[in-house]
């Protein structure tokens, strides 16, 4: 996937983001059908299905085999080429949850007899939903763990472009969906804390604004980093030892060295913006929120591309000796 190819799929998401943050109007009942899509859905076709009649019972019956049963079909392909892994092992266990989880969508009384408090039973079919998705995640990291493990170098690099891709979706969706959703929610609580008329809310309305902007600067520039290291890794493709892979580790360092400047001022400009303006501001967040996380992910970044330097000036040394 090219860059601008990329920026198009995030650019996309994004407007999908804010756009599902509007409709929902900051409700997270809305989100809880997120987590539990499509399995609600299967859930409610097959059951409408089933109440057709008897033909429709046994249609459903086989409908809801057959996709519970897709992951093992798939392990059971797998083992007859010879190509089955340990890790394969979750797709089996994805199936026995499916036939659980997809019975209970199905039958939605059995989740309030399972888990009890019928007022929850959107937070708990949101729960079905994402133990089906942490095992479809952990099935997905193992089998590219052993990936990585067990392929050139070459390979591995084309293969990290596939997941610093994927880090740049989810780091999108941090900005424009839980983003948005939170700063929604500050500005309702806000808002219902400070019913009085006569108050000028705008100057701490603005402040509630920078510190979301300052929340989600690490997700923004960990993105400028990552498209960075896509560059750099484009060029360790062609030549590990060219010029091109020098100049771009330099600036992808840079960009990394200034990312957490950034971080660390901006936050520390904001808090004393709060101190000068205290007495204008009815919501003061005082803020000490190292991005621990995104600092080491830049430093580490860092210190490869300083690696890359040094392989090439070293390789350029042993090449003039020869």
């Amino acid at each position: 996937m090219k860059r601008s190819r990329l920026l198009l799929v995030l650019a996309f998401e994004a407007l999908i983001c804010i756009a599902f943050s509007i409709w929902s109007g900051g409700q997270k009942d809305l989100l809880f059908s997120v987590m539990a899509f499509p399995f609600v859905q299967i859930g409610a076709i097959l059951r409408k299905i089933s109440l057709s009649g008897t033909t429709g019972n046994i249609i459903s019956i086989v409908l809801y085999s057959v996709f519970c049963l897709l992951p093992s079909v798939y392990v059971m392909i797998r083992v007859r080429r010879k190509a089955a892994r340990r890790e394969d092992g979750l797709l089996l266990l994805l199936s026995i949850v499916l036939f659980a989880v997809i019975y209970m969508m199905i039958n939605p009384a059995d989740i309030t007899r399972h888990f009890g408090s019928p007022e929850l039973i959107d937070v708990n079919k949101a729960f079905l939903g994402l133990v089906i998705y942490g095992i479809i995640a952990g099935y997905l990291v193992l089998r590219a763990l052993w990936l990585f493990s067990n392929s050139e170098t070459g390979y591995m690099l084309r293969y990290l472009k596939i997941l610093l891709r994927i880090v740049c979706i989810v780091l999108v969706y941090g900005i424009f969906g839980v983003g948005l959703k939170s700063l929604s929610g500050s500005f309702k609580d806000f808002a219902a804390a400070n019913t009085d008329s006569g108050q000028a809310l705008y100057l701490s309305y603005v402040f509630i604004i920078l510190q979301h902007l300052i929340d989600i600067l690490p997700y923004a520039l960990n993105i400028v980093i990552i498209f960075s290291g896509l560059n750099l890794i484009d060029e360790l493709i062609i030549d590990p030892y060219s010029m091109k892979v020098t100049l771009t580790a330099q600036k992808t360092g840079g960009i990394c060295r200034i990312s957490v400047i950034v971080i660390m001022l901006s936050q520390i400009a904001l808090n004393i913006l709060q101190l000068m303006l205290g007495a204008y501001i009815c919501s003061i967040h005082y803020t000490f929120n190292v991005p621990l996380l995104s600092i080491a992910f830049m430093l580490s970044v860092m210190l490869l591309t300083r690696y890359f330097i040094q392989g090439r000036e070293l390789k350029h040394d042993v090449d003039s000796i020869i």
